[in-house]
């Protein structure tokens, strides 16, 4: 290279000012030599000046050599002097001694000398005469010593130097190193690399100067900035240059995938699957085709736009799959077992179990291995929350299948519980089998926004993306919308702007809006015409100024642009109020939408939609709108938490729709048809689904196993029991819920060691609990410490990361609303939780196939078998691990397995968990195609309930939508086509989720927000830095010059405050109201900055950090504020790091600081308090600070506080990491505001009392918010406050004086003895005084009055020689209520108060000693046995054999029942499913008892035909190869005579030692046999058995029933034969009791008027159950031949009550019916039969009370009669004869015997005629009259009426004088028919007024 038109160097002066000559050109070529080592180009260089120098060459002079001098500090001073363009030619040649200077390390070692270095530098860089020159110099400093080492060294040893006067001399060096660097990565970008290393020292020390000194100025700060833009620059072209350089696809490890910026996608994207496909994009190890956004300039098309969005975003999601995917299985085969995977979580041991049917489809259960995660809190974690993206494969990830969380309940989560929804092969998911197994990866990807937006852009073309000119091109032209051409010259009227009201005028389109969410204050405003209620909107001259709008000059710039601009962004810095900006753009557009929206069309109404990031925000903004729009707002999404925006969710508008039955006639119909069919397949699923479920939650019987058992297995593991049975209690393996009754599975798995039995001791157990202080089942209250159960629910509420993230993922769901309509209305419970009680329902029915229920097993009771208190928890653990393990037997092995009680534990286990998973496979399959047909109904719904949702969106005026939910309904927008779209938090939302938005209709779109805030959120860090995907398209925009406003005025900060924000927005200006806030109470400053430097705590599980000493310093700065008066609400305290909040959460008690917000840095954008109280938390050694350094997220954190804002963290660290917190901390320096510790002011002693505090700990010295210093405040009383200084209540208006009372309160002089803060009150003080009434001496208050009444105990007698139990000075006792001992009818005594004076209704409860006939004594007492005349029926157990071979299950009874346990008759056929009393069905296929020699013809229940075969087995035994020592044609077995000998040879018969002997194997034991013995035994057996001795034959040793072994088919079914026949006696002729069923069902819908619901319900239960046996029939029978009959007799009874005029016979007659109740209730006990004893005892009981019931009224009559022929005698025998009866003792025969004898005598005596039988047939057949003519008077008196009968004519009765006969044939009400006289059962002339003939009839006593 070669210099061009330089000017000559001039002489250069050394020290002394000497001139040195110019050095001869050769002499420069002897030199050159020297300096090669700075290259060939260097060289060439050089050479090239040196011939240009002049003509000293061409002459052929030579002068002698130079040497070229040292450059010293006075030289480089001296070559300050120079011109800049001199400097710059002289320093670039080489006899200068400059580029020497750059290689003297000695020199550089010197300050001084490096300063003046940098200075040359700087100044001939100023040069602007010679670029190549300047070029020149930076190429020389460039491959220099000086950039490499000098500088580096230099600016580290800035860093040492301790003398500030040193410190100010580096300023100036300091700005020419960063103009240098400024010069050197402009001329040098491709060597950016080399001088990274200089730049990174620069900027180091630079804040290591900000942090310590005042050198760094803003001239720095600004050249500092400029530098390090200009590396992210370079260095960003270096990344995506290499990028673009790479041809070859990297593993996967961590690289980033290639950019083809230039190149064409190889496919288009629309095709791309949404999921990930298992091969292209999980197990691929080629990376992806990708484009970066482009931050500047413009897109090629549409299609390059939407492919680059799909793209990357997908890309997005698909990436920490993939990469955790290859790392796992790397893993996998490494085995890499404690290595943690970085980009997923792994879930071991996933079975999907049962599908869940939900509104929006099925669903499914699925577990997961949780026994390496008891460390989790599921709570607060941030694993398995709803939306995350699932992937399970059971085969290395070869196939996947794809879910998402779609339900999380952490209660369940710790058991390993999660329902999931599978997006992709619903019909492969469904064919899962809850026995396999998979193993699941989580990736924390919310699939569910991705899907909807990914759909959304390849569903878009080029004309849904309005505004292409300016989104895709970068066109900065925006022109006015489209909808203002429509116009001449369009006008708003933006008078409520300026007004200030808000306008509630309804649209045109409104009308329907306003009818589904109207409010009470809804009016319309009519506004005068004024200039601006007309303005032309587009002329900006026109607008008023903004003092007239209330705004300032940037609101009103932002509100026209808004306005008149087709593509609005807005940019609002903290504080200076976007929100309300936007809320004023709405009210304008609201106010004039007759210009944007002029169809009067409903169907083409054209909503404003409105869109925010998260919900808060869109709940925020929509209240806004409500303020001056009360109608016409829909907000889509089910999450709101907003009171005041209930009304509008969708899902509310919709109701009110339908309850206006307005919804159209077809979406009605439709949407109830699909509601229906998904019910109907639901019932079918969710019963299934509880069956499975049981299978988790307990241990299943094995009946409910049997059809998965082989019968082997089956018969092997029953038979055991029975022996057990005859020791032991049946119920010790029995769930009381169980319809299977006993079970042996829990002693087959080893369970039994969990039950035990307890007997209650006499009189134990029914008292309180005695607690074992080590048991760790101990009950809680008696136990645990006061409150520590409580420790949870009193912490404060916080804003976990959790509940906000699942808030914001939770979108508006399309849920039916009228499936639980009255649940939302507070409707009937009985109709709300119909679908909770039949999933009550079905659980309940899968808890009755359990034997053991994990939730259920019973506490410590009386006489049952329960589990053992001290151990539970623990083994409740070992059974739900043994259930959940996936530790199973496999087929081949269960197939080699015999008696299954020979296997261990552990094999037993898994055998029962392979039954289990048959069991739970079938029911699987048996619902396959009803989840099919739900999902179908489902997604039909789906549909129309989007049709419906459509048509309410269509209707509104605006619709508030988060992101999420706007792609989510992407297909509604496109046919709503909002003309106008406002996006809330722009900035802070993915492009493609703002793009997706729009539709081909908006004509208008607004974006607010703020680049320098929060930006997007992507999952792949290196996407959203080297891709450009962390760029929203508001900042895109703004990047490419596209308009924009900017809002300048803040009105949330304090100026000391906002002077921090100002370094991010440095031409942020405050508004006035700023400047008045008061000072924060307490505290030395408003503004501080708290450093300290203690470690960090790292989380592993929530991936986060603490900092307990941060956090309790907050907490006790909070607890301080609280105390100066601030309330909790006015206090927010925000950290970065959820692992912060949950420690914060652990330090707050909830009564102590309940309303002080918590809040992650993260979600508290756009909000603000008075005080903010920020943890940065990150302080630790590896020079770490996370997302501390984002400074977008510090820019949020430092703009929330309005009057107080103060800061604790390890700031010296965080500056050294942070250029942003560098800047902070320097200018907190500079304000004062920054320290080791904060300064507290006491407030009520400021002048002397200042406190630093360091820690929490410090705050003690201000333990009441003040100081501690006493407080002394004088109060009222007089005395002083003693309390410490407290800055609360400083004025003592609410303090309350602790010190006692000294004020005289009574005449006497006493003086109060209460506290000062009480009210004195009357006189307390106690004094003597003596009653005037009765001389009783009192102890009384001073104050009592001298009517005070005797408090003493009274004295007094009552009538019944008891005290009174009152006071001296009250009324006596009335009732006396002291218990005494009264004798009982029964002739027993019992407690009763002394008042009492009846025993009737008293129960006897003296226990019965009766002994019954079956010789066990009564169970009941006195009362429940009717004083011994109905005894209760005897409850003790049975005990006998059932023919069965089973034992009796009942009560003590004389003939058993029916066996109700499974039938264990089974064949090599099948076996018998019913109940084991119920008659088997014979089994009729042929007999399989056949060999070579012999075969049975027969059917396999009938007797074999063939004889037994006894020649020997000729196969050879497998295992061993010795030969088989069993019979032809019979089941070898499993025994050898060679390796079993003993086993074989063991004498039991006789003959088994004998060499030729040959064995049988029983098949249901396995016990082998000699043949000859067992032949014999069974044979004796059958021909001894006789009639009363039929049970089936047993093993000799086991006594196991025999039941399937084919030598001996004919003696088994020949016995079965003939229990068979026994089973038929016992049930009877089945059409015999069919027939009398049927009559017993009509004879009780006769009765059914007479009985109770539960009277009647008995008699249906027994009768409409299955087949009934011959007692069972009996048993109903009697019972209600008995009802029948006491009905009759209450009936008969009433009418006699009726009839009777005698009030004391109607009283006991009544009393008399009353006892009929009861004994109905006897008889309707539950029982299978009536015995003996209850019958004869019911008869007697029966007789007694008709008997009781005629002596009673034959007793008024006699009472009545004035007969002189009843003497009293006759009286006496009467008398003595009803006594027994009305005793209530037992009937015998003799007692009833002698009242029907007594009774007919008086009847005889008492009939009216005072004549005998005799006598009377005399006088009838005298009078000659026919039957009915004979009557009576009131008093039995007998007369006659001739003629017809019929009384025509009164007179007196002779005998009496009471009136007889009647008038026209109406016989007078008090007389009556004589039946006695004739018999007659009615009057001759029948009157209708006639009592009932048969009452004397009904008295004649047989």
């Amino acid at each position: 290279m070669e210099m061009v038109g330089g000017p000559q160097v001039a002489p250069e002066l050394d020290r002394r000012g000497e001139a040195a000559g110019r050095q001869h050109p050769e002499a420069e070529r002897h030199q050159r030599p020297n300096r090669a080592r700075h290259g060939d180009n260097f060289n060439r260089r050089e050479e090239g000046m040196g011939r240009d120098d002049g003509d000293e060459e061409a002459e052929g002079v030579t002068e002698p050599k130079q040497i070229i001098p040292r450059v010293g500090y006075n030289k480089l001073q001296d070559w300050m002097q120079r011109d800049p363009d001199d400097l710059l030619t002289f320093i670039t040649i080489e006899r200068s001694g400059f580029p020497h200077a750059l290689e003297d390390m000695p020199m550089m070692k010197k300050l001084d000398f490096m300063g003046g270095l940098l200075a040359v530098i700087a100044r001939a860089l100023m040069s602007t005469a010679n670029p190549r020159a300047v070029i020149l110099l930076l190429n020389k400093i460039r491959s220099s010593r000086f950039l490499d080492h000098g500088l580096p060294d230099y600016l580290t040893a800035m860093q040492m130097v301790s003398s500030a006067a040193r410190f100010r001399g580096f300023r100036q060096p300091i700005k020419d190193m960063l103009a240098l660097m400024k010069h050197l990565m402009t001329s040098f970008p491709g060597n950016i690399q080399r001088l990274l290393p200089t730049i990174i020292m620069a900027d180091y020390t630079i804040r290591a100067l900000r942090q310590n000194t005042t050198v760094v100025d803003a001239e720095i700060e600004r050249s500092l900035e400029e530098v390090n833009n200009i590396r992210e620059d370079l260095m960003n072209r270096e990344k995506a240059r290499k990028a673009a350089a790479s041809v070859e696809i990297g593993q996967d490890n961590g690289e980033m995938p290639q950019a083809h910026e230039d190149h064409q996608p190889p496919n288009d994207f629309r095709e791309m699957t949404i999921f990930p496909d298992v091969q292209q994009d999980i197990l691929t190890r080629a990376k992806p085709f990708l484009r970066p956004n482009k931050t500047r300039g413009g897109y090629d098309d549409t299609g390059h736009y939407l492919d680059v969005q799909f793209r990357l975003l997908r890309e997005d999601f698909i990436q920490p799959l993939r990469k955790g995917i290859h790392e796992y299985l790397d893993l996998q085969r490494a085995d890499g077992r404690n290595v943690r995977l970085t980009d997923i979580r792994v879930y071991h041991d996933v079975s999907i179990l049962m599908p869940i049917c939900t509104h929006s489809g099925i669903q499914y259960r699925i577990r997961f291995d949780v026994s390496r995660m008891k460390h989790i809190n599921w709570r607060y974690s941030k694993r398995l929350i709803f939306g995350s993206l699932l992937c399970l494969s059971k085969d290395e990830f070869n196939t996947i299948f794809i879910a998402t969380v779609s339900d999380r309940k952490p209660e369940l989560l710790q058991d390993g519980y999660l329902q999931v929804r599978f997006e992709v092969d619903p019909d492969a998911v469904r064919r899962i089998q809850p026995d396999e197994r998979f193993v699941m990866v989580e990736t924390s990807a919310y699939f569910e926004a991705y899907r909807h937006v990914l759909t959304a852009l390849q569903t878009m073309g080029d004309d849904d993306i309005p505004f292409r000119n300016n989104i895709i091109a970068c066109n900065p032209q925006v022109n006015p919308p489209r909808y203002l051409f429509t116009a001449a010259e369009p006008t708003y009227n933006i008078q409520p702007l300026i007004d200030g009201g808000h306008h509630r005028g309804r649209g045109r389109n409104q009308g329907r809006a306003q009818r589904l969410n109207a409010s009470d204050d809804d009016s319309d405003e009519d506004y005068a015409v004024t200039p601006y209620s007309v303005l032309p909107i587009l002329q900006a001259d026109r607008w008023p100024s903004a003092e007239t709008l209330r705004l300032d000059d940037s609101q009103l710039r932002a509100i026209r642009a808004a306005l008149t601009r087709e593509l609005t962004i807005i940019q609002g810095p903290p504080g200076t109020g976007k929100t309300y900006i936007g809320l004023k753009i709405v009210e304008a557009l609201h106010v004039n939408r007759g210009v944007w929206n002029p169809n009067d069309n409903r169907n083409d109404n054209s909503p404003i939609l409105v869109v925010c990031y998260t919900n808060h925000a869109l709940d925020q903004f929509l209240e806004g709108i409500h303020g001056f729009m009360k109608t016409g707002i829909v907000r889509v999404g089910g999450r709101s938490k907003n009171e005041k925006m209930k009304g509008f969710l969708l899902a509310e508008l919709r109701r009110k729709l339908r309850d206006m039955k307005t919804v159209p006639r077809h979406i009605f119909q439709a949407r109830m048809d699909m509601r229906h069919e998904m019910e109907k397949w639901q019932v079918v699923i969710e019963k299934t689904a509880a069956m499975i479920d049981g299978t988790e939650r307990g241990l299943l019987h094995e009946e409910v196993l049997q059809d998965f058992m082989a019968p082997e297995h089956y018969e092997s593991l029953t038979q055991r029991v029975h022996p057990l049975d005859e020791e032991t209690d049946h119920g010790i393996f029995s769930n009381r819920t169980s319809r299977y009754g006993p079970s042996c599975l829990p002693l087959w798995l080893g369970l039994d060691d969990m039950l035990y039995r307890e007997e209650i001791p006499p009189g134990g157990g029914g008292g309180g609990v005695e607690v074992n202080p080590e048991d760790p089942e101990a009950p809680a209250a008696a136990a645990a410490p006061a409150g520590a159960g409580e420790d949870a629910a009193n912490r404060i509420e916080i804003e976990d990361d959790v509940a906000a993230i699942e808030d914001d993922r939770r979108i508006a769901e399309l849920e039916d609303d009228e499936v639980e309509p009255r649940r939302r209305r507070g409707g009937d419970e009985a109709d709300v939780d119909q679908e909770e009680m039949r999933r009550i329902r079905f659980r309940d029915q899968a808890n009755q196939r359990l034997v053991l229920d994990i939730d259920n097993i019973p506490d410590v009771g009386g006489g049952e078998w329960q589990v053992q208190r001290g151990g539970r928890k623990r083994r409740r653990q070992r059974l739900q691990q043994e259930l959940r393990s996936t530790d199973t037997a496999r087929e081949e092995e269960v197939d080699r397995i015999g008696n299954v009680w020979t296997l261990d534990e552990k094999e037993r286990w898994r055998l029962y968990r392979y039954w289990m998973g048959l069991y739970r496979n079938d029911l699987k399959d048996n619902v396959l195609e009803c989840e099919l047909q739900f999902q179908i109904a489902a997604d039909r719904l789906k549909e129309i309930l989007e049709q419906e949702d459509r048509a309410i969106m269509q209707a509104m005026t605006v619709i508030g939508m988060t992101t999420t939910g706007a792609a989510r309904y992407k297909n509604a927008l496109r046919q709503i086509r909002p003309k106008i779209v406002i996006v809330e938090e722009a900035a802070e939302v993915l492009e493609a989720q703002v793009i997706t938005t729009l539709s081909a209709g908006c004509e208008h779109l607004v974006l607010i927000g703020d680049h320098k805030q929060l930006r997007p959120s992507a999952n792949v860090f290196r996407l959203a830095e080297d891709y450009g995907l962390k760029y929203s398209l508001f900042e895109r925009l703004v990047n490419n010059d596209i308009p924009h406003e900017t809002l300048r005025n803040q009105h949330r900060m304090r100026p000391e405050i906002a002077d921090l924000v100002r370094i991010i927005y440095d031409d942020l200006s405050d508004h006035v109201s700023v400047t008045r806030y008061d000072d924060v109470r307490g505290v030395g400053a408003n503004l501080f900055l708290v450093n300290h430097n203690e470690e960090e705590l790292k989380d592993e599980e929530l991936k986060s950090v603490s900092n307990i000493h941060e956090a309790s310093f907050v907490v006790a700065l909070c607890r301080y504020l609280t105390l100066q008066g601030y309330h909790p609400s006015q206090i927010t305290i925000l950290t970065p790091y959820t692992g912060q909040m949950f420690l914060f959460k652990r330090l707050m008690p909830k009564e102590q600081f309940d309303g002080v917000r918590v809040c992650p840095v993260d979600n508290y954008q756009g909000e603000e308090n008075d005080i903010v109280l920020l943890s940065l938390v990150r302080s630790n050694t590896q020079g770490k600070i996370g997302f501390v350094k984002d400074d977008n997220r510090a820019c949020v954190a430092m703009s929330r506080a309005k009057k107080g804002f103060y800061l604790i963290g390890n700031f010296d660290h965080l500056a050294r990491h942070s250029d942003l917190w560098s800047k902070i901390t320097q200018k907190a320096r500079q304000m004062g505001k920054f320290g080791n510790s904060l300064r507290l002011c006491c407030q009520n002693h400021p002048d002397e009392a200042r406190i630093e505090v360091r820690s929490a700990r410090d705050f003690e010295q201000a333990p009441e918010g003040g100081c501690l210093r006493p407080c002394g405040f004088r109060l009222k009383c007089g005395h002083a406050c003693e309390r410490v200084c407290h800055s609360y209540d400083r004025e003592h208006e609410n303090y309350r004086c602790q010190k006692p009372c000294v004020k005289t309160i009574c005449p006497n002089g006493h003086r109060c003895r209460k506290q000062c803060q009480e009210p004195c009150g009357d006189c307390k003080q106690l004094v003597d005084r003596v009653m005037p009434g009765c001389g009783h001496r009192q102890r009384v208050p001073c104050s009592v009055p001298p009517d005070f009444k005797c408090q003493a105990e009274c004295n007094h007698l009552l009538v019944c020689r008891h005290l009174c139990q009152n006071k001296c000075g009250e009324e006596h006792t009335r009732t006396c209520m002291v218990r005494v001992q009264k004798a009982l009818g029964c002739g027993h005594s019992a407690s009763v108060t002394c008042h009492e004076g009846s025993t009737e209704d008293v129960r006897c409860s003296e226990r019965c000693a009766k002994l019954l006939d079956c010789g066990h004594r009564c169970p009941g007492d006195c009362g429940s046995c009717f004083q011994g005349r109905l005894h209760a029926p005897c409850r003790s157990d049975c005990g006998r054999t059932v023919v069965c071979g089973h034992k009796c299950a009942e009560p003590c009874t004389r003939n058993c029942p029916p066996c109700a346990r499974k039938c264990e008759n089974r064949c090599v056929h099948s076996r018998c499913p019913r109940e084991c009393g119920r008659p088997c069905e014979p089994c009729r296929e042929p007999c399989q008892w056949r060999c070579e020699h012999f075969a049975c013809t027969m059917l396999c229940h009938q007797p074999c035909d063939r004889a037994r075969c006894d020649r020997p087995c000729r196969r050879v035994i497998p295992r061993c190869g010795h030969p088989c020592i069993g019979l032809c044609g019979e089941r070898c077995p499993d025994k050898c005579r060679v390796c079993h000998r003993d086993e074989v040879t063991e004498v039991f018969f006789g003959t088994e030692d004998e060499d030729d002997a040959r064995f049988v194997q029983l098949e249901d034991c396995g016990h082998i046999f000699e043949v000859s013995g067992l032949d014999r035994w069974m044979d004796m057996a059958a021909d001894r058995r006789s009639a009363v001795d039929i049970q089936m034959k047993q093993c000799p040793k086991c006594k196991t029933t025999i039941r399937r072994n084919l030598r001996y088919g004919t003696v088994i079914n020949s016995i079965l034969n003939d229990i068979e026949r026994v089973k038929g006696l016992i049930l009877g002729d089945r059409t015999r009791n069919a027939r009398k069923r049927r009559e017993m069902q009509t004879k009780l819908r006769a009765l059914s008027s007479s009985l109770t619901d539960q009277q009647e319900k008995y008699f249906k239960d027994r009768l409409d159950g299955q087949d009934l046996t011959v007692e069972e029939v009996a048993c109903v029978e009697n019972a209600l031949n008995f009802a029948a009959r006491i009905v009759e007799w209450k009936t008969q009874l009433d009418a006699d009550v009726r009839a009777s005029g005698d009030g004391d016979v109607s009283g006991k007659l009544q009393a008399l019916n009353a006892e009929a109740g009861p004994l109905l209730s006897w008889f309707l006990r539950q029982r299978t039969r009536f015995s003996e004893q209850e019958l004869r005892e019911a008869r007697w009981e029966f007789s007694r009370f008709v008997l009781l019931a005629k002596c009673v009224q034959v007793e008024g009559r006699l009472n009545r009669c004035p007969n002189p022929k009843v003497t009293a005698a006759v009286r006496r025998r009467f008398e003595a004869a009803l006594r027994p009866l009305r005793s209530g003792q037992p009937l015998t025969e003799s007692l009833e015997a002698e009242a029907k004898l007594a009774a007919n005598e008086v009847v005889q005596l008492i009939g009216g005629l005072g004549i005998s039988e005799e006598e009377r047939q005399k006088i009838v057949t005298a009078m000659g009259m026919s039957k009915g003519h004979w009557f009576k008077c009131p008093q039995g008196h007998i007369y006659a009426i001739g003629e017809c009968g019929g009384a025509m004519e009164e007179s007196d009765c002779p005998e009496c004088g009471s009136r007889v006969g009647g008038t026209h044939h109406r016989l007078l009400e008090s007389n009556a028919l004589a039946s006695e006289m004739d018999g007659a059962t009615a009057p001759a002339y029948n009157a209708r007024n006639l009592p009932d003939p048969g009452l004397i009839r009904r008295l004649q006593f047989e």
